[in-house]
């Protein structure tokens, strides 16, 4: 009797044994499939994606997204448990890749995905320090990469990013032969646009710890460096976009509650022009630029899209709308009263649908 319970329990072990095992297999074949040899990116996500946080990114008819399960209080993560998840862009069910502390900030080139890993904030400053990390969808295995303070960028073959001491550094994709990319070494922000690389350089810092100073820009190469413009201090919402820069009249958050009027700034012609006045006591909050649009959201984070000239202003969709990001063609949001779910909706407002992770 006993003999006969013990080969049962046996068994069941070994039936058990045997499903996670084919779980497994099966999982790492489903990820392989999300990814294919063409096409695939050769530069890293785009500016506005990544400005948004970077938790959504394409490659192909491939959509790869951070579903996000953190409790925030004061910027620290009280969980850690982020995965990123991959899904074809005809399907809204998403397989699982990765279960990490991934903050976002997520790139995918051939057959690499980069992401942050957010290890903490730091109070004085409120400046990320984060841990740069790749995993590659053929192999499945996960590589360090080095240490990042904020955005990074991947173009010509190289990732650009700032490290914690104020400096634009440069590397291998494999995160190899780091050097300085620009001489300043008081860098607190940068973009990355049509061959060039913006900076904000801090000259001082205020009572209240706002950097005050001038943007610059250089070429791919770290050469031919141009002043842009200068900044008071209010180098927060900004996008640069083919040799323009849009900006807020008002960029610090302690300044809204008036209408603040959106500027284009034209590099070329050192001219500035306003392009959009919002209501009395309203103001663009997000924005992310594609195709010649600005999609953005109102100080109710109500989702709407105007053209760079201000004109055709549309709401697209009345709700509480987080970062904004822009792939194959669609429009991916979180929506804050149903928080990590993410949605996506066509560029003109219709067709809303529910990703399923």
């Amino acid at each position: 009797m006993l003999k006969s319970k013990s080969r049962i329990i046996v068994l069941a072990i070994f039936l058990v044994l045997i499903i996670v095992v084919v779980i497994w297999i099966f999982s790492r074949l489903s990820v392989k499939n999300l990814y294919s040899d063409e096409p695939t990116n050769k530069e890293g996500n785009t500016t506005g994606n990544i400005f948004n946080g970077g938790e959504v990114a394409c490659q192909g008819d491939t959509v790869f997204f951070v579903n996000q399960n953190t409790s925030w209080i004061y910027f620290m993560p009280f969980s850690k448990s982020n995965r990123i998840f991959g899904m074809k862009i005809t399907n809204l069910d998403a397989e699982k890749i990765l279960g990490a502390q991934v903050s976002g900030r997520m790139s995918v080139v051939g057959e690499h995905i980069y992401y942050d890993l957010l290890h903490e904030y730091k109070f004085a400053s409120f400046n990320p320090s984060g841990q740069l990390y790749c995993y590659n969808l053929r192999t499945q295995k996960t590589e360090f990469i080095g240490p990042i303070s904020d955005e990074y960028f991947i173009e010509n073959n190289c990732i650009y990013y700032l490290d914690n001491s104020g400096k634009i550094m440069t590397a291998d994709l494999d995160g190899k032969n780091a050097k300085q990319f620009a001489k300043d070494q008081n860098i607190s922000n940068f973009y990355y646009d049509s061959g060039y690389f913006y900076y904000f350089d801090t000259e001082k810092r205020s009572k209240d710890n706002v950097a005050i100073g001038a943007w610059y820009r250089v070429d791919i190469n770290g050469n031919n460096k141009e002043f842009v413009l200068k900044d008071p201090g209010h180098d927060y919402y900004k996008e640069f976009f083919c040799n323009n820069v849009f900006y807020h009249s008002k960029g610090s958050i302690e300044e809204y509650g008036s209408s603040n009027p959106m500027y284009e700034y034209n590099l070329s012609t050192k001219t500035d022009k306003m392009i959009y006045t919002p209501l009395k006591n309203d103001y663009v909050k997000n924005m992310n630029i594609s195709g010649g649009w600005m999609y953005y959201t109102d100080k109710n984070d109500w989702l709407y899209k105007m053209k760079l000239d201000g004109s055709c202003n549309k709401l697209l969709y009345k709700a509480q709308v987080g970062s904004i990001y822009i792939a194959n063609n669609k429009i991916y949001f979180y929506e804050a009263n149903e928080y990590p779910n993410l949605y996506r909706i066509n560029q003109d407002g219709t067709n809303l649908e529910k990703i399923k992770p």
